[in-house]
């Protein structure tokens, strides 16, 4: 058996010192924010950061695939403005070799005609003449080939861009079927003056040649107003890959005719206000 002991006051109250020294009086929110605050901090930070790194790889991604598209837009843009390169040289081959020939000896031949029947020429001497220096009124002309170029399907994002594009691009398609109609109705009116295996009588050589100067006239003044929306759409599309695609990887292609264009341009507006007298057509008025 334990025997008892006895401790005096002095001793209890070192006990009690002990026991209180022992005793954490720090405030209940002190341990709160010691313990939860840092937890908590942590945890924001995470989640802060986590949004951040989101944010990155979305901006990142959003700026590829506009890096991307607007890579893609200016290919198509040059594509665009090659085709248009190409119809315009076509176009000034056949004005050299077919329109302008055609539509100076329609109208010599004309002439040449009202000599004859001012018996200032021989019939045979014409005859002659018809078969050289009058040779292309009597030659069918080859159907020229052009790039089909809708804008409105090819590079619709570029209307919002430049909204008269897609007028001129209606204009493009108009006198380029135009175009074709008119050398499809001469080849016609020369493949019926030339069924028959005898020469033509005067009459129906007047009737013919006239038919071939009016059928010239519309050529030229097609082909006229086709090359103007044709440079018309190359200068816009210019504009638009200099001021809006200038920081972009890619091939910036423009539009650079032959030197000799500037010459056709000027000898087809000439004859084309010779031919319509109130060149240019006035503007619709505005409503």
């Amino acid at each position: 058996m334990t025997e008892p002991f006895a401790i005096n006051n002095a001793q209890f109250q070192k006990i009690l010192a002990a026991i209180d020294a022992l005793y954490d009086h720090t405030p209940y929110w002190m341990h709160l924010l010691v313990t939860a605050f840092p937890i908590f901090l942590a945890s924001l930070l995470g989640f802060v950061t986590a949004l951040f790194l989101d944010w990155l790889k979305t901006r990142r991604d959003s700026q590829k695939l506009t890096r991307e598209r607007r890579e893609k837009e200016l290919a198509q843009l040059s594509g665009v403005t090659t085709a248009i390169g190409f119809n315009i040289e076509a176009l000034i081959h056949t004005v050299m070799q077919q329109v302008l020939p055609h539509r100076d000896q329609s109208y010599a031949a004309i002439a040449a005609i009202q000599s004859v029947r001012n018996k200032e020429m021989e019939m045979q001497q014409f005859y002659e003449l018809l078969h050289s220096e009058f040779l292309p009124i009597v030659t069918r002309c080859p159907e020229p080939y052009f790039i089909q170029v809708d804008l409105f399907k090819e590079i619709p994002f570029v209307l919002a861009k430049d909204p008269e594009l897609l007028k001129l691009s209606g204009w493009v398609l108009t006198f380029t079927r135009h175009l074709l109609y008119i050398f499809d109705e001469r080849n016609k009116h020369i493949d019926l003056a030339t069924l028959g295996k005898d020469d033509l009588d005067i009459k129906s050589l007047e009737r013919h040649i006239a038919t071939q100067a009016t059928v010239g006239d519309k050529e030229v003044v097609n082909c006229f107003q086709l090359f103007q929306q044709f440079i018309a759409i190359g200068n816009k599309l210019e504009a638009i890959i200099r001021q809006d695609y200038k920081d972009v990887i890619g091939p910036k292609l423009r539009v650079q005719p032959p030197d000799v264009l500037k010459d056709i341009l000027k000898e087809l507006e000439r004859l084309a206000k010779e031919i319509v007298p109130e060149w240019p057509p006035p503007e619709p008025p505005a409503s």
